[in-house]
C-alpha cells in the first residue's frame, strides 16, 4: 500500500461522510500545502484570522490531534489550540512558514498530483472507496480542466465534522504537539458489514474503579475522568454490560458519555439471556438498557456470553426476531454474542444465525491452552470481525515469571509486561476492537501508549513472546503435549494425566482441585506408583525427565496434605439460629458439576452474567451486612444452589428458582485461608467443619441442610496476610431446653 492510498483510506475511516470534493482537497493540500493563502503573508495578518476563527471554534477534545495528510503535511485542527495541546502563537508561526516554504506549483507536482487523482479515481472504481465512479471522474475532469484550484469541503462535510484547522509542513511542528498517529490506532481494514471502523482499543467497563474494594458502587469521579482521557486520546468503542457492577455500569456509562457528541463514539451493550424467558423480556431488558445509558440506539449489541446453555434463550419464539427488528430500525447497528464455550459449540452457534461480529477470549496464553486458535479461526472462517476481551487473561499475563519479564524487558525497557499482550491480540488480522477492563488511571495511561501509533508484533517481537511463554510455562508447568507416546507405563502410571494435573495446579494454584485430581484418580495410576524404570524416557519426543518429574507431583501432593486441610484454618465454631426464609436463585445437580467435582464454573458464570443482581434488594440483611450462598443438601436427592436468603414469602423473581427453610440452629465455623488459591472449599473444609462441630457437642439433623456463607465484613476483606475468612454452616439439633424450677 503506497502513501497516497494509506491516507485515502485512513480518511475514509475516520470521515465516512467525505464526498469526491473532500478527497480532492485532501490530496490538493498534501501536494501543495498552503501556498495558495500566499506566498508572504504579514505573521500579523496570520494570527490575526487564526484568533477570529479560534473565536468560533467549538471545544472538540476527540479531535484535538495533529492528523498526518501525507506528502509531509498536518492538519492541525483548531481545537487542539482550545485544550492547549499547542499555543496559537506557534500555530501561526508554523502555518506562516508553511506557506512561504511550500513548493511551487510546478508541471513536476502537477504531474504528481494527477497520479494521485488516478489513485483515488481507482479505489473508487474498485468500490474499496464508496463513491459513484462516474459522478467521480467527471468531477475530477472538470476539476482539472479548471486549472487546478483549491477546493472547499463539501457542505455535508462541514456539517458532520466542523473542519477548523491549518494545514502546516510536519518539520514545522515541535514532535512534541500530539498528532494523529500518536492517536489510539484506527485499523484501515475493510471489515465485513461496517462503515467506520471503531478504536482498536476498546474501553471495557466492568472493572471501573470502585468506591470500596470488593463493592460494586462506583467511584464515578475517577471513572469519569479515565473516560475522558481516553475519549480525548481517540477510543471511541466502549463496552458495558446489564449485570457489570451489579447493574450499575450501564447508567454510568450513559451519564460520562452524555456530554460527547452521539456519532463520535461507539457504544456496545449486551442482552442478559440468562434473564429472557419470552420476547416480552427482550424488550422489556432492550428498553431498559437503552434508558440506562441514555441512548436511541446501540452501535454494537451482543447476546452475552453464550454458550451451549445461554444460547437456549435465543432459539425461543420471537427472541431473534426481535433484535433483528431493532437491528432494522436502527436501533441496533451491528448485532453479535459473545462467547465462552468450546470450539465445536462457537460452529454451531455462528452458523444458527446472521451476525455482524463475535466476541471471544484471545491472548498468547489460551491461543493453545484453551484452542482460542480454532475459535478466532472459526470466526475468520465466516467472515465477520472479530472483537477480542481479555487480551491479558484476568492481569496473569501482566504478573508472569521473573525470568518472563526479564526477556521483555530486555527486548523493549520500555514497553510495560501488559503491553506484549494487548499487542499480540491487536495484530491478528481479522481483530477489529482489543477490549481491556481498566480499572485506574494507570491502566488506561498504560493502554493508550501501546495502541498509540500502533504496529503489528513483526517476527521478531512475536519470537520474544513465545520466548517469554516457554519461560513462564517453563518454571510452572511439565511440557508435556499429551501425545502419549511414552504409554503404556510397565507399572500402570497415567503418565500424561498426571502431568496434566500438576500443570493445572501450576497455573491456578488451587490446592483443592489438585488434590481432589490426584485423589479422584485411580491408585495405580497415581504418580507415587513410578518405580524410575526409565521405559519412557527415549519414547519422550519433548525429552522431559520422566521419572523426576512424577517425583515431583508426588512431592507437590503430600507436601499440600502435610499442610493439613490444603492451607486453611478453623479459628472459630459456634452456634447460631436463623429464622424461617425462603432461599432464592438458581438449583445444579451432579450434572452440573466440573472436571474436579465442584461448582466453581457455576459461581463465575453466576457473576459473568448477573445472577445476584435482580436479588441485591431481596437479601435478607443482617448486623453482619448481605451475604451471597452456596447451599447443599445431600439426601433425598443431591441438590446444590447458588444464591441468596430472603424473608420467608419474598416473591420470586422471574427465571429463578427457591426453597421454603424452616427456622433452624446452626453450626457456624469461621474458615480461614486464602480464596484465591482454592484453600476455603471442598471436601476438607466441611470434615473439619463437622469435627469442630462435633468438638463443640453440636448434633447435625438427620439430611441438614449446609451452605457456604460469603459474608461481607469477613469474606471481602483481607487481612495483612491475605486471608479472608468463609462461614461454613451445618444444620443442627436445637438447643435443649433448659428445665426450670419454681420458686417458692
Amino acid at each position: 500500500m503506497d502513501d497516497t492510498e494509506r491516507i485515502l483510506l485512513d480518511h475514509q475511516t475516520r470521515y465516512p461522510a467525505m464526498t469526491i470534493a473532500d478527497y480532492v482537497k485532501l490530496l490538493h493540500q498534501n501536494t501543495f500545502g498552503p501556498k495558495h493563502f500566499g506566498a508572504d503573508p504579514a505573521i500579523a495578518d496570520v494570527r490575526e484570522f487564526l484568533a477570529a476563527e479560534l473565536a468560533k471554534t467549538p471545544d472538540d477534545p476527540a479531535r484535538a490531534f495533529a492528523e498526518d495528510i501525507g506528502g509531509g503535511y498536518l492538519r492541525i485542527p483548531l481545537a487542539a489550540v482550545r485544550a492547549g495541546r499547542i499555543f496559537a502563537d506557534l500555530l501561526a508561526e508554523a502555518f506562516h512558514r508553511s506557506m512561504r516554504e511550500s513548493p511551487e506549483p510546478d508541471d513536476a507536482l502537477q504531474r504528481a498530483f494527477r497520479d494521485k487523482l488516478d489513485v483515488l479515481l481507482g479505489l473508487i472504481d474498485s468500490g474499496i472507496i464508496a463513491l459513484d465512479p462516474v459522478a467521480s471522474r467527471d468531477y475530477v475532469e472538470r476539476f482539472v480542466s479548471a486549472g487546478v484550484r483549491p477546493v472547499h469541503h463539501s457542505p455535508d462535510f462541514n456539517r458532520l465534522y466542523q473542519p477548523h484547522y491549518r494545514v502546516v509542513k510536519a518539520e514545522s511542528i515541535p514532535r512534541e504537539v500530539p498528532s494523529m498517529n500518536q492517536n489510539v490506532y484506527v485499523k484501515p481494514t475493510r471489515f465485513r458489514g461496517i462503515d467506520r471502523n471503531p478504536s482498536l482499543l476498546g474501553f471495557g467497563c466492568m472493572r471501573l474503579p470502585t468506591l470500596v474494594e470488593g463493592k460494586p458502587d462506583i467511584d464515578e469521579a475517577k471513572a469519569q475522568a479515565m473516560i475522558d482521557y481516553a475519549y480525548a486520546h481517540g477510543v471511541t468503542y466502549y463496552d458495558t454490560a446489564y449485570p457489570y457492577h451489579h447493574g450499575m455500569s450501564e447508567t454510568f456509562v450513559g451519564k460520562a458519555l452524555k456530554k460527547y457528541p452521539r456519532e463520535s463514539f461507539f457504544l456496545a451493550s449486551k442482552m442478559p439471556g440468562w434473564l429472557v424467558h419470552s420476547r416480552e423480556d427482550a424488550e422489556r431488558l432492550f428498553r431498559e438498557q437503552l434508558g440506562k445509558c441514555q441512548v436511541e440506539y446501540f452501535d454494537y449489541y451482543l447476546c452475552h456470553a453464550l454458550g451451549e446453555e445461554n444460547f437456549k434463550a435465543y432459539l425461543l419464539p420471537g427472541v431473534m426476531d426481535f433484535l433483528r427488528e431493532m437491528k432494522a430500525a436502527g436501533r441496533i447497528r451491528h448485532l453479535g454474542f459473545s462467547f465462552h464455550d468450546s470450539p465445536d459449540v462457537l460452529e454451531k452457534i455462528i452458523h444458527t444465525f446472521d451476525w455482524d461480529f463475535v466476541q471471544i477470549q484471545l491472548n498468547y496464553l489460551d491461543w493453545t491452552a484453551q484452542d482460542a486458535k480454532r475459535q478466532y479461526e472459526t470466526v475468520v472462517a465466516y467472515g465477520v470481525p472479530c472483537i477480542v476481551m481479555e487480551p491479558v487473561r484476568g492481569g496473569l499475563l501482566a504478573t508472569l515469571s521473573d525470568e518472563a519479564v526479564a526477556i521483555f524487558k530486555a527486548a523493549d525497557p520500555q514497553a510495560s509486561v501488559a503491553s506484549w499482550a494487548i499487542r499480540y491480540a491487536a495484530s491478528k488480522e481479522n481483530v477489529m476492537v482489543v477490549l481491556s477492563g481498566m480499572s485506574n488511571a494507570e491502566q488506561t495511561a498504560d493502554n493508550i501508549r501501546t495502541m498509540t501509533g500502533f504496529k503489528p508484533l513483526d517476527a521478531g517481537e512475536k519470537g520474544v513472546i513465545a520466548k517469554a511463554l516457554d519461560a513462564f510455562l517453563k518454571n510452572r508447568t511439565i511440557p508435556c503435549t499429551s501425545c502419549r507416546y511414552c504409554m503404556p507405563c510397565p507399572h500402570g502410571v497415567d503418565i500424561p494425566w498426571m502431568f496434566r494435573v500438576h500443570n493445572d495446579y501450576a497455573l491456578s494454584k488451587r490446592k483443592r482441585d489438585f488434590v481432589w485430581d490426584y485423589e479422584e484418580t485411580a491408585a495405580e495410576k497415581r504418580a507415587d506408583r513410578c518405580v524410575a524404570c526409565g521405559e519412557c524416557l527415549p519414547k519422550c519426543p519433548q525429552r522431559i525427565a520422566i521419572p523426576e518429574r512424577m517425583k515431583d507431583v508426588k512431592a507437590l501432593y503430600e507436601g499440600i496434605k502435610s499442610e493439613g486441610g490444603m492451607g486453611m484454618k478453623i479459628v472459630d465454631c459456634h452456634r447460631e439460629t436463623m429464622p424461617a426464609t425462603r432461599f432464592i436463585g438458581r438449583r445444579y445437580g451432579d450434572a452440573d458439576r466440573n472436571e474436579s467435582g465442584g461448582f466453581g464454573a457455576k459461581w463465575g458464570e453466576a457473576f459473568a452474567t448477573g445472577l445476584f443482581a435482580p436479588l441485591e434488594n431481596l437479601c435478607l440483611d443482617t448486623p453482619e451486612g448481605k451475604a451471597y450462598v452456596g447451599l447443599m443438601r445431600c439426601t433425598p436427592a443431591f441438590q446444590y444452589w447458588i444464591g441468596v436468603f430472603c424473608p420467608a414469602g419474598t416473591a420470586v423473581p422471574e427465571g429463578y428458582g427457591s426453597v421454603d427453610l424452616p427456622a433452624m440452629a446452626l453450626s457456624v465455623t469461621w474458615v480461614k485461608g486464602k480464596e484465591e488459591t482454592g484453600d476455603l472449599y471442598g471436601q476438607k473444609t466441611h470434615d473439619a467443619s463437622i469435627d469442630a462441630a462435633r468438638a463443640k457437642g453440636f448434633v447435625p439433623v438427620e439430611a441438614p441442610w449446609y451452605f457456604e456463607r460469603y459474608c461481607e465484613e469477613r469474606f471481602l476483606r483481607k487481612d495483612a496476610a491475605g486471608d479472608v475468612i468463609l462461614d461454613y454452616c451445618i444444620e443442627i439439633r436445637p438447643e435443649p431446653a433448659r428445665p426450670t424450677t419454681d420458686v417458692q
